[in-house]
């Protein structure tokens, strides 16, 4: 009797043991599981992190560069009328004709020796190696045509004719008057940047405005084109 009741009681530890086992290996695999998976979905982070450009996140001098264009947030009226700048810098650019009116940012130079264009599509930039407006000399400002899915701020600059007007106004308030004399569209190769950066004619006083336009070369990463708006103020 004695020794059925020892094999019935050693019978009923195994089986709390193979259960105390199966429930340990239970936890252990979910617990596995979640590592795994938090691993898993770490890297798929990490993949997707990768893919993004590093323009997006990168402040170097060569990342801001591969950030030109790519910001295609709207610019609201508010923000226009609220833009700040030196009273003797560029602050609004306005064109009637194509409805157009935006902040004018300061651009250097890129990296690889380009002028700097805006980031936001809606921006537009006056080189800091041209002449202030009112100054003598042309002042230049460049700003895009188009994002990567949205049309830019100076999508319509190729539409602009002889005698159409274009105002810049300063940060103390002053505003001055461009009148168009010229246009011209080039290959991106041939610009004359001597050109793009004189006074249109002989004048005193002169405002050009560049802009991508044509076909896009996809292994250079721009446009084929470039159209420059030659204006002489009044």
């Amino acid at each position: 009797m004695g020794s059925a009741r020892e094999n019935k009681k050693t019978r009923r530890l195994s089986k709390r043991s193979i259960a105390t086992i199966l429930l340990a290996v239970l936890l252990f695999g979910i617990a596995g599981y979640i590592i795994f998976d938090a691993w898993r979905a770490n890297e798929e982070f990490k993949k997707r992190l990768a893919e993004i450009p590093v323009a997006m996140g990168d402040t170097s001098p060569e990342g801001r560069q591969q950030s030109e264009g790519r910001d295609e947030t709207e610019v609201d009226d508010d923000t226009i009328s609220s833009y700040v700048v030196s009273p003797d810098m560029p602050r609004l650019i306005t064109i009637d004709k194509i409805g157009l009116k935006a902040r004018v940012l300061q651009m250097g130079v890129n990296p690889d020796g380009s002028m700097q264009a805006p980031i936001n599509i809606y921006d537009a930039g006056w080189y800091t190696g041209s002449a202030k407006p009112g100054t003598v000399g042309a002042a230049v400002i460049d700003a895009h045509a188009s994002g990567p899915t949205r049309q830019g701020l100076f999508a319509y600059l190729n539409t602009l004719t002889q005698g159409d007007m274009i105002q810049i106004e300063m940060g103390d308030g002053a505003v001055y008057s461009y009148r168009v004399a010229y246009k011209e569209t080039v290959p991106i190769d041939s610009v004359d940047m001597r050109k793009v950066m004189e006074a249109y004619g002989g004048a005193a006083e002169g405002l050009n405005l560049i802009t991508c336009d044509g076909s896009w070369i996809k292994d250079r990463k721009t446009y084929s084109d470039r159209t420059i708006v030659y204006a002489v103020k009044i």
